[in-house]
């Protein structure tokens, strides 16, 4: 075989190899929302409908609207987490080592509902509890591994509260919290519960014990998050729990 000839092989399998990496990207681009909606709703059993999801892998990026979490069949409404925008960038090195970094966390919530159905299930508290066996799952596979959220964003509008139980009509109850709330160097979200709760509370939503939104707090954590919503301004701000944020805006 010629040197011309073997060039043009090498040429035409070079063609042959980015155009099959490129039709199994725009592949994947393509699904995606259709793997994501159908891995969240295969993992939690809530199910996921995202309108419009872009993802870079080689930048760690991931750009998400219209992204709701609707409830179960057995809730009497459907509705639960509405997410009208999700940005997250992180450094797809730190994958790779004991400490990953996500530099960018920004989520924005238009309405976040918490139902309780006839039989007093409540969502909050049941997809709660699958995601922290999902996370204790994890943690089992990947044991040493820690994250940091170098700027975190979150932004709630308005917070509705359905009860369905005993003599409940499930006549929405709804709260505008405009919670705005923007941090840094934040390494675990428990950290933040706090004072998303406590704005909660100063807008009027209850964290009693029979109240809806108080299945959203692990029941270990309930006495410090009651604290923090007792405590006013900057009870988010106390760093002596290890699992706290290392910075503040």
């Amino acid at each position: 075989m010629t040197a011309r000839r073997q060039a043009g092989c090498l040429t035409r399998l070079i063609t042959f190899l980015v155009l099959l990496t490129l039709g199994l990207v725009l592949m994947f681009m393509f699904f995606l929302s259709h793997i994501v909606q159908y891995g969240i709703t295969a993992k939690t059993g809530f199910p996921t409908h995202v309108e419009e999801l872009r993802s870079n892998m080689l930048r760690g990026s991931l750009y998400a609207r219209t992204f709701e979490i609707r409830n179960p069949g057995h809730y009497e409404h459907s509705g639960f987490i509405d997410i009208d925008r999700l940005d997250i960038k992180a450094s797809p090195a730190s994958f790779f080592r004991d400490r990953v970094v996500v530099e960018r966390f920004e989520i924005e919530i238009p309405r976040l509902t918490g139902v309780r159905n006839a039989d007093g299930l409540v969502n909050l508290e049941e997809f709660r509890t699958v995601i922290e066996e999902m996370f204790d799952e994890r943690k089992e596979q990947m044991p040493g591994k820690e994250g940091v959220i170098e700027r975190f964003r979150l932004k709630i509008d308005k917070v509705v509260v359905l009860d369905y139980s005993g003599d409940g009509s499930g006549k929405p109850e709804e709260y505008d919290v405009n919670l705005l709330l923007e941090l840094t160097e934040v390494t675990s979200l428990r950290s933040v519960a706090p004072e998303v709760l406590r704005q909660f509370a100063a807008a009027g939503v209850s964290f009693e014990s029979d109240a809806v939104f108080a299945g959203a707090v692990p029941e270990k954590h309930i006495s410090r998050v009651r604290s923090g919503i007792g405590a006013g301004e900057g009870a988010a701000e106390e760093t002596s729990d290890p699992q706290s944020m290392n910075g503040k805006p």
